[in-house]
């Protein structure tokens, strides 16, 4: 139902044919995935039904929740998996500009007062459209303002979209009764970012950055590298793409080709 109803809006708003008519495959990321339930359903429904041929990427910051991921879609998926990635939501592992169509499903929710530079993140590395599935605490009513604040939940976030310079608001809507938690609904941001760029990143040459310099990284035998000399690793050929896990190789890197 929920995804259902996100691609009727996707449809409706003009975006699906948009990306359609792109002259490339579009790609797409899923910040915050967890076990990519929901994003499996999506890609499923969007290459299946909608006919929209995609490169589909997936982050979280929880590598437990990221292996559960990728064998669920090789369960679930018919026939496209994403490339999985581990990186925050703080300081996202991408080139700017290089993704088409980023969404977030309840990711931005528990990081309460990163409200705006979560969202500033997600402007950066996308290129085009962004389509963000969170609970609004201002247009909330009493009992779900209560239980966002209990839990320490986004409050600001709607305030940081309507700010934002960045952006366009295509839709805003509030997910229909009986779609999702009824007591933490959550309501459909459309957004269309301004100052796009005119030619893409191409992913033939990657489009993960290191999250410290934002330098391109290139992929070596089993970790990744950038031209600054900082190393992150793989882990069962996911990237670990968190600042904190960099390491030092500068020696290295005088030999990279990019």
């Amino acid at each position: 139902g929920i995804i259902k109803f996100i691609i009727s809006k996707l449809r409706s708003t003009g975006l699906l044919s948009n990306l359609k008519h792109l002259g490339r495959n579009p790609m797409i990321c899923d910040f915050g995935t967890g076990e990519a339930t929901n994003y499996t359903s999506l890609i499923n429904l969007l290459a299946n039904e909608h006919d929209l041929d995609i490169n589909p990427y997936g982050m979280d910051i929880s590598l437990s929740r990221i292996d559960v991921a990728r064998h669920f879609a090789a369960i679930e998926s018919k026939g496209i998996i994403p490339k999985f990635f581990i990186g925050d939501l703080k300081k996202i592992p991408l080139l700017d500009d290089s993704i088409d169509l980023s969404f977030t499903m309840h990711a931005i929710e528990p990081n309460l007062g990163s409200e705006e530079q979560i969202l500033n993140e997600i402007i950066r590395v996308s290129r085009d459209y962004i389509v963000l599935h969170e609970p609004i605490y201002e247009t909330a009513p009493d009992e779900q303002k209560k239980r966002m604040e209990k839990f320490g939940y986004i409050q600001t976030l709607r305030s940081s979209i309507h700010e934002s310079n960045g952006v366009e608001i295509i839709e805003e809507s509030l997910f229909p009764e009986g779609l999702g938690n009824s007591v933490n609904r959550a309501t459909l941001f459309i957004l269309r970012k301004k100052d796009k760029v005119s030619s893409p990143q191409r992913e033939e040459s990657g489009i993960y950055a290191c999250p410290l310099v934002g330098s391109k990284l290139i992929e070596q035998n089993g970790y990744w590298l950038s031209l600054d000399g900082l190393c992150y690793p793989e882990i069962n050929g996911i990237p670990i793409l968190r600042e904190k896990y960099a390491l030092p190789y500068y020696q290295q890197a005088k030999f990279l080709k990019t």
